[in-house]
Order: C-alpha cells, then sequence, then structure tokens
C-alpha cells in the first residue's frame, strides 16, 4: 500500500516535468517566431571619424531621456557627453529586432538575439533610433582587434 502510493507521486511528478517542460518548449517558441518576424535592423554609429561603434542601449524606461540626450550631443559634435545610465552595449555586428517606438520616435525598443554568456541569449531594451540601420556596418569602417 505504501509503495503504490509513492509510485503514484513519483508518477505524478514525471508527469508533471514532462508537461511542464513541453509548454515552456511551445512558449519559447512561440516568443522567438513573434520576435523574429519583426523588423530585422542593426544597431551601430558612426559619429566619430565614421569608424563604426557599438550603440548604448537602456533596458529601463527612466533612463531613455539620458540616453537621447547623450546621442544628441553626440550628433551636435561633442563626442564626449556625459551620461547618467548604466553602461549596457549591442554588437553592432548582429540583428536587433524592432518591437515598437517610443517617445516620438526618438527611441525604439529592440530585442537582440546573441550569446551573452551566463546571463541569456537574449537583451530587450532601449536604442536611438538613429543608430538603426537597415544594413550591417560597412566592413571597411570597423576597426579591427
Amino acid at each position: 500500500m505504501k509503495t503504490n502510493k509513492i509510485f503514484r507521486i513519483i508518477f505524478l511528478s514525471i508527469i508533471i516535468i514532462v508537461i511542464w517542460n513541453i509548454i515552456g518548449y511551445i512558449v519559447e517558441k512561440t516568443f522567438r517566431e513573434n520576435i523574429t518576424s519583426k523588423k530585422k535592423m542593426y544597431c551601430y554609429e558612426q559619429y566619430d571619424k565614421n569608424v563604426v561603434n557599438p550603440v548604448l542601449y537602456v533596458e529601463k524606461r527612466v533612463y531613455i531621456d539620458s540616453l537621447i540626450d547623450y546621442y544628441q550631443k553626440m550628433e551636435h559634435g561633442n563626442m564626449t557627453p556625459m551620461f547618467n545610465f548604466p553602461i549596457n552595449s549591442m554588437p553592432y555586428d548582429t540583428c536587433v529586432y524592432v518591437i515598437g517606438y517610443e517617445r516620438d520616435s526618438l527611441v525604439a525598443e529592440v530585442i537582440c538575439y546573441y550569446d551573452w554568456g551566463n546571463t541569456g541569449s537574449y537583451r530587450r531594451g532601449y536604442v536611438y533610433r538613429n543608430t538603426l540601420h537597415l544594413n550591417p556596418p560597412p566592413k571597411d569602417r570597423i576597426l579591427k582587434k
């Protein structure tokens, strides 16, 4: 009788784990398909002597105004503007998917799939609109490491 109860608990646990994994797979697949159906672009900036540089992005809306101010100063020639947001950068050689635009279309919400190491496979954040491009960066303007 007691072994029958233990067997039922183990069997029920295995069923729950299998169902959990199947649901997780379906949710992740649907999410990825939804994201990859969005507009595909590249994030990089060339304000400093037409050299390709990675783009800074913010994850929280509270930093959007500071991000806009930072890039507008760079557009007007200040190559070392002050900023008030955490430093995060998008890789310039990997595409991003544009989820939508914010604040009078000055920033875009994007998702980037990339190997971010132990912290996951994608990043979601806001980038300055003028740092988005339809094509990857020109190879002749990328500095060699």
